[in-house]
């Protein structure tokens, strides 16, 4: 196994590449994945993710794995990708099944919809979430609240 670490800043080309060893337990992949997040090699995380939930699609831990990928995303900024990742959560079979998973999935959508709106109308694209100012937290909050009530 190649045990060169992929620098964040390099090429996309290089980290698209990456292939996690060839783990296949779920366990294995899941272990893989934090111990490369602890790391900062929040690609190969991510990476390892994805082809945990391609092979355990139907597992219930599956939506834990969607949390995951979303967090490590919303840490980088990336929130229309977190948006992506749980749209794709909703298909999952365990959160079809769940009607109350489901609309914490909806919930969280737009949550993140909101949060990134907020920050473009501040001008903060791409901006981690832990870094968001109180005030726009704030801000976010009270039109997800807003959002909510107005839901029911």
């Amino acid at each position: 196994m190649d045990t060169k670490q992929i620098d964040e800043h390099q090429p996309k080309s290089i980290i698209k590449t990456f292939q996690p060893p060839q783990l296949e337990t779920l366990d294995d992949l899941l272990d893989y994945a934090y111990m490369q997040k602890e790391q900062q090699n929040t690609s190969q995380a991510l990476i390892t993710l994805n082809r945990a939930l391609e092979l355990y699609a139907d597992n219930d831990y599956a939506p834990f794995i969607i949390i995951e990928m979303s967090n490590i995303l919303k840490s980088k900024g990336a929130y229309d990708e977190a948006i992506r990742i749980y749209n794709k959560g909703q298909s999952l079979p365990v959160v079809q099944k769940n009607s109350h998973l489901h609309q914490e999935f909806v919930n969280t959508i737009a949550y993140l919809r909101i949060l990134k709106n907020t920050l473009l109308s501040h001008g903060l694209s791409l901006y981690p979430f832990e870094q968001i100012p109180l005030a726009i937290r704030q801000e976010i909050d009270s039109e997800f609240l807003y959002w909510r009530l107005n839901t029911k």
